[in-house]
């Protein structure tokens, strides 16, 4: 566990759960690399559980929020399955993942399944110990590799733990300092349709914000380089110019007049690593691209637009049920299918285009 501490001021505005709490304890650009971090690890922990459960799993109603360790004994409702992972490494921490007892057994039950295992094999506390074991390591893997996907830091799962939590005294949430700050994510893991399961992760904030850290010090480094190799470019042309023109008086006149300039061939060394061309790419991470999901298109005569209406149907060049098109800055990169998350639309990709694929569709 960490030793940092909250001053008066905020542990003050996390206890009345105020957005000035969260602003205190991270700045703007934290916030959002923080916010960043929590999609990817979203779409990480989707991807290891679909494999896991051999289906595609939805994670729904995903919030996240900054809560003091000793609130959470009111946060939590007991009795809950409890997993604490360690993690070893460059970050070296713990997360935590918590759900109801009732829902973890439907899932272990539901993994058994998919593994041709019978419950027989596995009864009561056992089937428990292996089957959530096993998806919630998939899921602290899930977090491992979200953080190595943005900071070039080595991390691993070391170990873990499984048991049924009766009351807060027991819990291994309980082993944070009182006023250590945590951050609290809870999501709906839907496996089957009218069925979903309501997981909470916990990691400690200080962990979170050296990763953070992490990222923005890439960030920083690579355009110090890139501007350190600018300069150095720079002042090797005019050392150059300063010896062709110092070495004799008449050549740097007839240059002048003639507008003559050395050769400058490009280099054939091989780049030392990828290093720089990663660290490079990641200047390019926070440009925004326009997003379009395109439903259909069809022409129509003159007349019959002005014979729109109220009501009036427009038939379009898609079929009922056929994939959509997703374009990013107006270029087809993907097809998938519509689907409702909450009250909002949205759009599952079901096909990424190969490169032939998007070059025939430029054509």
């Amino acid at each position: 566990m960490t030793n940092d501490r909250l001053s008066p001021e905020e542990v003050k505005a996390l206890l009345t759960q105020t957005d000035e709490g969260e602003e205190m304890l991270l700045t703007q650009e934290e916030q959002e690399i923080l916010n960043e971090i929590y999609q990817i690890i979203k779409g990480s922990l989707a991807k290891n559980l679909s494999e896991e459960f051999g289906r595609e799993v939805d994670l729904l109603n995903f919030n996240k929020e900054i809560v003091l360790a000793e609130t959470m004994d009111k946060t939590i409702n007991f009795p809950q399955v409890e997993a604490c992972f360690d993690y070893a490494g460059e970050v070296a921490s713990s997360s935590f993942f918590c759900l109801p007892p009732q829902e973890a057994q439907e899932l272990a039950e539901f993994w058994l399944k998919v593994q041709g295992k019978s419950e027989q094999e596995a009864d009561g506390e056992d089937l428990l110990q292996v089957a959530l074991t096993q998806i919630t390591h998939k899921s602290a893997e899930a977090i491992v590799q979200a953080f190595q996907m943005l900071t070039d830091q080595k991390l691993s799962v070391s170990g873990s733990k499984v048991n049924i939590i009766s009351e807060w005294e027991h819990s291994f949430l309980n082993s944070f300092a009182s006023d250590e700050a945590l951050v609290y994510t809870t999501f709906d893991l839907k496996l089957l349709e009218g069925q979903s399961s309501e997981v909470a992760t916990v990691m400690p904030l200080s962990v979170l914000k050296k990763v953070v850290a992490s990222i923005m010090d890439q960030s920083v480094s690579g355009k110090e380089e890139s501007a350190t190799a600018s300069i150095q470019e720079e002042s090797v042309d005019n050392n150059l110019y300063d010896r062709e023109t110092g070495s004799d008086n008449r050549m740097n006149k007839e240059n002048d007049r003639h507008n003559i300039q050395s050769v400058e061939f490009s280099s054939f060394d091989q780049p030392e690593s990828g290093l720089e061309e990663a660290r490079n790419l990641n200047m390019l991470l926070d440009i925004p691209l326009q997003v379009t999901v395109e439903l259909g298109r069809t022409k129509k005569l003159v007349k019959d637009i002005l014979n729109l209406s109220p009501g009036s149907v427009v038939e379009l060049d898609k079929l009922a049920g056929e994939p959509v098109d997703i374009l990013i800055n107006n270029k087809l990169i993907a097809k998938g299918e519509v689907v409702v998350i909450d009250e909002n639309f949205g759009v599952r990709v079901t096909d990424i285009l190969s490169t032939a694929e998007r070059l025939s569709k430029l054509k």
